[in-house]
């Protein structure tokens, strides 16, 4: 039994001895900075066919291609990088303190998913060295047969963020209700958490709040479900990977589809691009951003299905349209002609409720404030209508032509005072259109950009003409009979010009030539 030990003792060193015959140890003076955390050691080993040289390059490749990913992931994996290549060297024989399996495992755990997405391999934390038969990484100690060694374990000790999360939804914007249901995926350890998220989201919600309902709720819709994406979580049971994964589940293409049906026009007067329902993924393999049913991915040798969300809105009617008017006021007659710009949110119904109502009020104001008052109106609202045909999107578009900033002007001009005597607030002749966000009442033009080609639309000028007196003014009374008593400006208006206060004043005269000189004097005056 001794003999047969003994044996066994002999084939272990002769065994040891041709392997590890041409391995040293040295001092590590070449050592890459990112490694000098974790290797401490005053000797490395050094395997045959590799100076100290040739591995620090090999480590320093390796380091470099971390500098995309995650903290968690770079600061895992470059721990285990840094033992794996500068192995603690065993003394008095070269042998090598290799890192245990947790440090693999830790850096597998924060680091799969990264690099899944990237399309990288990740360590097999179970492998065994083909050469020796030792598992590459020990659970606690490697027995070499002629000396045993402790594995090297993890001195990192600050808390890490991992880079993918599934969460619970506790800060998306309330316009997002009821669109996002369930988990919603994060990714923490690239910044980007629920609080990141919502900002992004907010600022795109106020941006397409602007836009007419029956756009900004279909693309508020896209947003919602593009920034919080559904996720769900598979363990390592349902993948057979060492760790958990936290997939998203895109929105579905019909959700970009309606956005875009709906909003193409509205955008397009702004001259932002619409979403691009075509999109691919930053993922690995690439991914349609918005696809027609799932996204599959293969992992570990088996296809995953994820299904998109689709939406739960119902698909509204066309924005904008050009219609032939049937249902106008009678007072706008004079004013519109041909078709007018309609939208799903205003038929011809509601914008002529809308110009009856403002031409009531003009019931009592004098003519010349009344007339542009109904022109101004009746040209607001009932705006003609133009068709273009965009190139870029081979899409037709309803434009509408708006009244001339002097038409508004005038308007203002004839019926200022009124409104003040009124206590009424003052029209603005610089609003803004929230349709094309340029100028209601343009000075000549509006110019509309499309994606690198420009539509201009002349406006729309005044048919009164010439133009009304103003309704109040200031006048100088002069050969007067009553010049002699009056020197300052008289007060008129269209309705009391200056010659119809004379003939009042020279009637009223006229009846006081039998008074005494010393009393027609008097009344006179």
């Amino acid at each position: 039994m001794k003999f047969l030990n003994f044996l066994v003792l002999l084939f272990s060193l002769n065994c040891f001895f041709n392997f590890y015959l041409n391995q040293s140890c040295e001092n590590p003076n070449l050592l890459p900075t990112a490694c000098s955390p974790y290797v401490t050691a005053s000797l490395i080993y050094i395997p045959t066919g590799y100076t100290q040289a040739t591995l620090v390059a090999e480590v320093e490749a390796r380091l470099a291609a971390l500098s995309q990913v995650d903290p968690a992931c770079s600061t895992t994996l470059t721990e285990l990088t840094c033992l794996t290549a500068f192995s603690e060297c065993a003394t008095p024989f070269p042998v090598p303190i290799p890192p245990c399996k947790f440090v693999c495992n830790q850096a597998v755990q924060y680091c799969l998913q990264t690099l899944l997405f990237a399309g990288q391999t990740f360590p097999d934390c179970d492998a065994t060295d083909t050469n020796t038969g030792f598992e590459i990484y020990p659970e606690t100690e490697r027995n070499y047969g002629v000396v045993i060694v402790q594995c090297k374990n993890t001195t990192i000790s600050s808390a890490l963020t991992p880079a993918f999360a599934c969460e619970n939804f506790a800060n998306i914007p309330s316009e997002c209700s009821s669109s996002i249901s369930g988990s919603i995926f994060t990714a923490p350890g690239f910044g980007t958490t629920q609080t990141a998220l919502a900002a992004v989201a907010q600022a795109r919600i106020a941006s397409a709040s602007l836009a007419p309902p029956t756009c900004s709720l279909p693309l508020i819709d896209l947003i919602c479900r593009s920034v919080f994406q559904s996720c769900t979580t598979y363990p390592p049971i349902a993948t057979g990977l060492p760790a958990n994964l936290y997939i998203p589940s895109p929105p579905c293409k019909s959700i970009c589809n309606v956005a875009v049906d709906q909003c193409a026009e509205v955008l397009a007067l702004g001259g932002a691009p619409p979403p691009n329902c075509g999109a691919t993924s930053q993922l690995v393999p690439p991914q349609e951003q918005y696809p027609l049913t799932q996204w599959t991915f293969n992992i570990n040798g088996n296809n995953v299905n994820i299904p998109c969300t689709p939406t739960n809105a119902i698909e509204p009617a066309d924005t904008f349209r050009c219609e032939v008017f049937n249902n106008i006021p009678v007072e706008c007659n004079n004013f519109v002609t041909g078709p007018i710009w309609v939208s799903s949110l205003a038929d011809q119904t509601i914008l002529a409720a809308q110009a009856s109502a403002r031409i009531a009020a003009f019931a009592s104001v004098p003519t010349p404030c009344s007339t542009h008052l109904i022109e101004l109106t009746c040209r607001s609202i009932f705006r003609p209508c133009n068709s273009y045909n965009e190139p870029y999107m081979a899409a037709t578009f309803e434009l509408p032509t708006s009244p001339c900033k002097s038409i508004c002007t005038t308007a203002l001009s004839q019926c200022a005072q009124y409104f003040a005597i009124g206590n009424q607030p003052l029209f603005n002749c610089d609003t803004i259109d929230p349709f094309s966000m340029q100028p209601l009442y343009p000075e000549t033009s509006t110019v509309y950009n499309f994606y690198g080609n420009s539509l201009e639309i002349q406006c729309q000028p005044s048919i009164i003409s010439p133009p009304l007196p103003k309704p109040f003014e200031c006048a100088i009374l002069t050969n007067s009979i009553c010049s002699p008593y009056i020197n300052y400006p008289v007060f008129v208006s269209a309705q009391a010009s200056l010659a119809t206060l004379e003939g009042i004043a020279q009637q009223r005269l006229t009846s006081t030539s039998l008074l005494p000189a010393y009393c027609r004097s008097n009344v006179e005056e």
